[in-house]
């Protein structure tokens, strides 16, 4: 960029690549998690149609071809200046782009979807087309008990979990929904391990949670802090009932 600086093309792939990267931080600007003050351009366009229902760090997919496009300008405009130049573009940016050589993907285990779901043991707690409390309930960060339903071939539903609706301010688009009171505790303790005293209103909370959620049955699988989620659970709904590899609790509507 600093040496073809002159090039129509280069000074509009730039600075089309500058407002690319600004726009993909969204509407506040993050540092090792944290929240800034810095200016983010983004929250001045958030407002605007089309542009609101975007994910801003998709913007920064743009940045690829914009830095292709700069890439293959530097390798022309070496090959045509030659003498030093002819070498040395092509090393520079073979050098720049080594920490890019694709290597082996993190990959960590996922615990299997439980048998109570692959065996159709499921349906002992709730008929088809229900709902299954799973313990603790999936969230946009953690939605690895949407598997369950997707096992079943959707045959029943669960409640909360990843998805885009109406849940921002105003009726605007939102990743997730609001956690209920139930979801919010029995999440506190799969977190943490600590099982909360456990009071009459927490237990008519949680009678109303599953009546909001339409809950034929809520389970319990194997999680870290499953003995305390149980301990929970039991001391909210009553005793639980074991189906192959989850304890479960029937709700009766």
């Amino acid at each position: 960029m600093i040496w073809r600086w002159r090039s129509p093309v280069v000074v509009a792939a730039a600075g089309a690549s500058i407002v690319m990267a600004a726009l993909s931080f969204g509407p506040d600007v993050y540092i090792n998690g944290e929240k800034t003050d810095y200016f983010a351009p983004y929250r001045n366009l958030a407002e605007i149609p089309v542009i609101n229902g975007a994910l801003p760090t998709r913007y920064a997919l743009a940045l690829i071809p914009l830095f292709g496009l700069l890439i293959a300008v530097g390798l022309d405009a070496g090959a045509r200046a030659g003498g030093v130049a002819r070498i040395a573009v092509p090393v520079a940016i073979l050098a720049a782009l080594l920490p890019l050589t694709p290597r082996s993907l993190a990959t960590v285990d996922r615990p299997p979807v439980p048998e109570f779901i692959t065996t159709g043991a499921w349906r002992q707690c709730a008929p088809e087309g229900g709902v299954i409390v799973p313990v603790p309930l999936p969230t946009p960060g953690t939605p690895d008990a949407m598997r369950w339903p997707a096992a079943a071939h959707v045959a029943f539903a669960i409640p909360e979990g990843f998805f885009i609706g109406p849940y921002g301010p105003n009726g605007r688009s939102s990743i997730g929904t609001y956690k209920q009171a139930t979801s919010s505790l029995l999440d506190e303790v799969a977190k943490n391990g600590t099982v909360p005293q456990i009071t009459d209103a927490q237990r008519a909370q949680a009678r109303a949670d599953l009546a909001y959620w339409r809950a034929d049955c809520v389970a319990l699988t194997h999680v870290p802090n499953e003995g305390s989620l149980r301990t929970t659970l039991e001391a909210l709904l009553g005793p639980g009932t074991p189906i192959v590899d989850v304890w479960t609790w029937k709700i009766s509507r």
